[in-house]
């Protein structure tokens, strides 16, 4: 005689075992962590890229004004057979930059500024050391051939320097603008429709020019090629 056979569990009451289990639980906890874990570690990485970026854009803004102040002259090409032409120049702020693709998504813009109670605007002073008080006059503005479209100047016509910035009769300066548009969670927009959208990242850096005359603080002409 065979022995008797036990009636199989029901498939409700399996389910009710799986879920009681260690096994269910740590199944569950599982899929639930998983999203967060990921969510968390992309989010690091965006912070790290912002402030990456963040640090490239002013890093460029300063570099290039360093080395444009330097400059006696600036020839306005975009040829790159000198290191003051402006081709030059937009070539260096792209290698600043790097990784971010300033070419892209950037723009870089150049303002030269003179004192326009000097005749003509742009001579040198004849004081050594010019005690009276300018009015700075925007003299020339170039922005690299590849600036994205609607990144224009903030530097304004009527007042192209801070009321703080000293300037002094026959004094010089000039700007260096940076732009880049930061788009943070680019592949996820599809899947996240609330995701933080584009940020425009703006450096700016006030420099006046080393490359003149002792005798007078020039302004950086932009001479034809």
């Amino acid at each position: 005689m065979s022995p008797p056979t036990r009636p199989r569990p029901s498939r409700l009451l399996r389910r009710l075992r799986l879920l009681s289990s260690d096994r269910g639980v740590a199944s569950i906890e599982l899929v639930l962590i998983i999203p967060l874990l990921v969510l968390l570690l992309v989010g690091f990485d965006e912070t790290y890229v912002f402030i990456r970026t963040r640090y490239a854009i002013e890093h460029t803004a300063y570099a290039l004004a360093n080395s444009v102040g330097q400059f006696s002259n600036v020839v306005d090409s975009n040829a790159t057979t000198s290191s003051n032409t402006l081709g030059s120049i937009w070539k260096v702020a792209t290698t600043l930059a790097a990784p971010v693709q300033l070419q892209s998504n950037g723009a870089v813009i150049i303002t030269s500024i003179c004192d326009s109670t000097s005749v003509p605007c742009g001579a040198a002073s004849a004081e050594a050391a010019p005690t009276g008080t300018g009015k700075p006059q925007i003299w020339w503005q170039r922005s690299a051939p590849w600036s994205a479209a609607g990144l224009s100047s903030q530097v304004s016509s009527s007042a192209p320097l801070p009321a703080t910035f000293p300037f002094a009769n026959g004094d010089a300066a000039f700007v260096v603008e940076v732009y880049y548009t930061f788009d943070p969670f680019p592949w996820l927009r599809g899947l996240w429709p609330g995701a933080p959208g584009a940020q425009q990242l703006y450096e700016r850096f006030y420099a006046r020019p080393r490359g003149g005359s002792i005798e007078g603080n020039v302004p950086i002409p932009l001479t034809a090629s």
